[in-house]
């Protein structure tokens, strides 16, 4: 790959204080020659709280993860790359901003034409380029429960950060936010506390309470109170309008090749190996199991051509993603057969599952012998569709 042994880190900056690492908390990985990336994690406990988020612990599982975004860039020769993240609004410094709003799940190809145009004009603007995320999705608090996400905000920051912009912000949607007039959002938010001067949002877009915040009044309070509002059309693929809705009917319907292409990249199940039941054995088809966010979007159960990337490297594969009913089971499982892969892989690895091609939807079968026949057939067919591309 022409890159370099990173050495194991022993700390991180995080709240202005030097963090040391325990050992077997990070580990070496293949780094671009020439690529570096800094992380500034700055952190609001007040805003940025909740039961599911653990500041310190998404804030060391978002630097591994940025570090292992570097792994599998072939022949790139990047300058360096500064990656500023910022949890709350208190702990974003003062800067004139072109900024964006939303959640941004999947970092679909309508996101990335948007964030593209923003970046382009910031940088002709001498501005900061920043996107505001959610650390939940809006609708788990004005209409829950939420829908599944492609993309959790360790992953989301990720690919928010790969594309150049030079800042992520990250709140948590509250009631209190919610309830927020967009005059007053505008106000004390995007031009108080923000400093924004270029405001980038989609055709459709609206803000603040009752989404009374439309485009057309957003720049109504642009004039007012010194900012320009920026409208981009939405995305068309075939016909298709790109947004994450669409992406998650694509994925429960088991469209993972129609989904990938408005994503823009392949649909991604990162999660932790645990330990099985060790059946995939002993029918001869071993598998690591995954342990997933139970807020990730679980595409169609069935059978999928994939790949896996450990830190060791890729491999090809054949995923299974259901309820193994065979056996009758209830607890859903999300589990992978490396192709040429003979070694063994530790509980607690961190691994990321690329869906490439549905191969067949979930089945009982009556025997075990007709299953092992079935997984067989998976099998060849799991190599064909990775041999097609």
């Amino acid at each position: 790959m022409g890159g370099e042994k990173l050495k194991p880190l022993t700390s991180f900056t995080f709240c202005g204080r030097q963090t040391p690492l325990k050992s077997g908390k990070t580990q070496s990985i293949l780094a671009d020659e020439g690529r570096k990336r800094n992380v500034h994690l700055a952190s609001n406990r007040r805003e940025a709280n909740g039961d599911h988020f653990t500041e310190m612990a998404d804030a060391l599982n978002f630097l591994v993860a940025q570090l292992k975004a570097q792994k599998g860039r072939e022949n790139e020769k990047l300058e360096a790359v500064e990656v500023k993240i910022f949890f709350g609004l208190s702990s974003a410094p003062a800067h004139e901003r072109a900024i964006t709003i939303g959640v941004f799940d999947g970092v679909h190809l309508g996101h990335r034409a948007l964030l593209e145009r923003l970046l382009k004009e910031a940088r002709v603007r001498n501005l900061t380029s920043t996107v505001v995320t959610f650390l939940n999705h809006p609708q788990s608090v004005l209409n829950p429960p939420a829908p599944p996400l492609l993309t959790g905000i360790e992953e989301r920051i990720d690919l928010l950060s790969e594309l150049g912009l030079d800042e992520t912000i990250v709140l948590h949607f509250t009631s209190q936010l919610s309830k927020m007039t967009a005059e007053q959002f505008c106000r004390e938010v995007l031009v108080g506390k923000l400093n924004c001067k270029l405001l980038f949002v989609g055709d459709d877009f609206a803000l603040g309470y009752r989404r009374e915040g439309t485009v057309s009044r957003l720049m109504q309070f642009g004039k007012e109170m010194g900012f320009e509002v920026v409208a981009i059309s939405s995305v068309t693929l075939e016909g298709v309008r790109v947004s994450s809705s669409e992406i998650r009917r694509l994925l429960v319907d088991g469209e993972i090749e129609k989904a990938n292409k408005l994503l823009g990249k392949p649909y991604r199940l990162k999660g932790i190996v645990q330990k099985g039941t060790g059946r995939g054995r002993k029918l001869g088809f071993p598998t690591i199991n995954l342990k997933v966010p139970k807020e990730k979007l679980l595409p169609r159960f069935g059978v999928y051509a994939g790949k896996v990337h450990i830190k060791e490297g890729g491999w090809n594969a054949a995923a299974y993603i259901g309820q193994r009913p065979t056996f009758d089971e209830t607890e859903v499982t999300v589990e992978a057969h490396l192709l040429g892969f003979n070694g063994s892989i530790l509980q607690g690895t961190s691994a990321i599952l690329e869906l490439l091609s549905f191969v067949r939807p979930d089945q009982k079968f009556e025997t075990v012998d007709a299953l092992i026949s079935q997984m067989s057939r998976d099998l060849g067919a799991v190599i064909e569709r990775l041999k097609a591309g």
